[in-house]
């Protein structure tokens, strides 16, 4: 049946015809928490009207679950200090505001394995820290046994840093540096495509469906408190990684690609690793960082933290996790097909991972 907010909605609806009223339902505090709709869903003076800007994005609530409730100082956090100021002065407040929600810590957050001193407590802290470990292991395993077979048994190794075991001999001879260069490039700007695609489609996928459900809860929660990715264990989050890359390790292995595209796939798996770090970093401060790290972001070649930043403020853009290089056409895409069509997206992120699996395959 609808919660508090559906049966307000419905009654508003009544009283004011087809087109209801926002100012109305805005004003009223569907969960009996004590905050109003508006305060809850980013327009705490309840001004907004259909195409307009809200106050904020961020840091939303559910109008219906009390449990999702401000505390005194987090409401003040979130709303002007009077809607009587000016839009000047508001926007100045909401940039503030802004940016300690992004780096605040997240309350009652207990994310790291603290000193385990066997590997059976770590793995018993790992089972329960993570809900798909029983997925996720697995395909730790198998991604790792076909990363080490391409290495010491198929040219891999000599491939990458030009010295190790000689590859299979019916295959073609040692690549130049240059193709080996391109390789690289082709698998550095491809994976923004995917990081891309992936987050898109986590971040508006249902929770309830099978597999992906509890891997969307983990993308949507990094939207409630954006820190959590920071105070999150390392391992964790490179665990989520091998949802997808477990399923692509056992694609590749039976279509056994040959020696270019298993340099191009072996290209992909690290920067996948690297992703987790760009993010990662993204949500430390700027000068908490190495200062090789800020220098390979103010070149461009890693995300930034303020294009990041962008992304958490507006929600519905700025998607590429690596670089962003792929936002100037991922962007647009998402103006002609909202990121909230799930289905579309998921569909782009399948086929970035899979499709290219086909080429140069040997089966």
């Amino acid at each position: 049946g609808l919660g508090g907010f559906g049966v307000d909605v419905v009654d508003v609806h009544r009283v004011f015809g087809a087109n209801g009223s926002w100012a109305e339902l805005c004003k009223m505090d569907s969960d009996a928490d004590g905050i109003t709709n508006g305060e809850e869903m980013g327009d705490p003076c309840c001004t907004w009207v259909p195409d307009a800007e809200p106050y904020r994005r961020w840091d939303i609530k559910h109008p219906s679950r009390s449990q999702e409730k401000f505390t005194a100082s987090q409401l003040q956090d979130t709303s002007p200090s009077s809607c009587n100021d000016s839009t000047q002065e508001q926007h100045k407040v909401h940039a503030r505001q802004f940016r300690k929600f992004y780096y605040r810590d997240t309350p009652d957050f207990e994310a790291h394995a603290g000193t385990l001193s066997t590997a059976e407590n770590f793995l018993m802290w790992y089972i329960k820290r993570d809900d798909l470990w029983f997925v996720k292991l697995p395909f730790l395993g198998i991604s790792g046994w076909l990363m080490g077979e391409w290495l010491c048994k198929q040219g891999l190794c000599r491939d990458l840093f030009g010295v190790g075991p000689a590859a299979v001999q019916e295959e073609q001879p040692d690549m130049s540096l240059r193709k080996r260069a391109l390789i690289l490039l082709a698998a550095y700007y491809y994976h923004d495509f995917i990081s891309a695609f992936t987050h898109i489609a986590f971040d508006f996928m249902p929770r309830y469906l099978p597999f992906f459900g509890p891997i969307a809860s983990g993308f949507q929660f990094h939207h409630v408190e954006p820190r959590a990715w920071v105070e999150q264990s390392v391992i964790i989050l490179v665990g989520h990684a091998f949802n997808m890359l477990g399923l692509l390790s056992m694609i590749l292995f039976l279509l056994k690609p040959c020696r270019s595209m298993r340099l191009f796939w072996s290209c992909l798996y690290g920067f996948t690793m690297l992703v987790v770090f760009t993010h990662r970093w993204a949500h430390l401060r700027y000068e908490e960082l190495p200062a090789w790290w800020r220098t390979l972001q103010n070149m461009g070649i890693i995300m930034s933290n303020d294009r990041h930043m962008h992304h958490h403020h507006e929600l519905t853009q700025q998607f590429g996790q690596l670089s962003g290089k792929s936002d100037f056409i991922v962007d647009p895409l998402c103006r002609l097909i909202p990121p909230h069509r799930f289905e579309f997206w998921t569909s782009m992120m399948l086929l970035a991972y899979f499709a290219p699996a086909l080429l140069g395959s040997k089966v």
